[in-house]
């Protein structure tokens, strides 16, 4: 197993989801909206995509009227990460797990 690219809130939230990928045998590299990292270069450097779960994807994404932050507990800066990467893995065949809220940004970028 290669290298995967891990999309997530913050470490903690991905702990469970790291552990299952190296139990597999692979390596993970962390990405948080709060990372420093060059998202295109860690992408680069992965034989795949994890979208994990985490806040409600922002309503307006959708075409829906933007209703108040703390009602959804959105997060337009992990929104703006998750399609980012999303957008670059489609475009380079990259194979992607999107589990629950990842499942819920890949349909609304198709």
């Amino acid at each position: 197993m290669s290298n995967i690219t891990i999309i997530s809130s913050n470490q903690q939230e991905s702990q469970n989801y790291t552990k299952s990928v190296q139990w597999a045998g692979g390596t993970v590299t962390l990405v948080t909206p709060n990372d420093n990292k060059c998202l295109v270069s860690e992408l680069k450097k992965s034989g795949g995509l994890l979208l994990t779960s985490g806040p409600d994807v922002s309503p307006v994404l959708y075409g829906q009227d933007h209703w108040s932050e703390a009602a959804f507990n959105v997060s337009p800066g992990r929104d703006s990460l998750d399609l980012a990467a999303l957008s670059y893995a489609l475009e380079h065949n990259m194979p992607v797990l999107a589990i629950s809220r990842g499942m819920q940004l890949l349909n609304v970028a198709m």
